[in-house]
């Protein structure tokens, strides 16, 4: 384990020094925008093709950018991701779309 490298916690902090606290805050917002979308998860959910009714599991979620994907195309999602506050983030995704009822963290 590295010097920037969290140990585990019991509030939950994984990652990096630097992705943690209001100078990690502000460094996630600044690229928020191409984390939130992502070609890479929208070209991974398209292969998965997942169905309506259907359950997948979005593992390291981070903020969620595969699981809107998902829970877009109908399916339920879990979302599983270590790091608390990009939980909280996709927390606040969840609540902010319509079919948050489908996404389980």
């Amino acid at each position: 384990m590295t010097a920037d490298h969290a140990p585990d916690s019991p509030d939950g902090a994984h990652g990096h020094s630097h992705d943690q606290g209001l100078k990690g805050m502000l460094r996630y917002l600044r690229f928020a925008r191409e984390m939130w979308g992502s070609d890479v998860n929208r070209a991974v959910v398209a292969r998965l093709a997942p169905q309506p009714g259907e359950t997948v599991m979005d593992i390291g979620a981070g903020a969620g950018a595969g699981t809107m994907v998902a829970v877009e195309s109908g399916a339920d999602v879990v979302s599983l991701e270590p790091t608390a506050y990009l939980r909280r983030v996709l927390r606040l995704r969840r609540f902010a779309t319509r079919v948050r009822d489908r996404v389980r963290i």
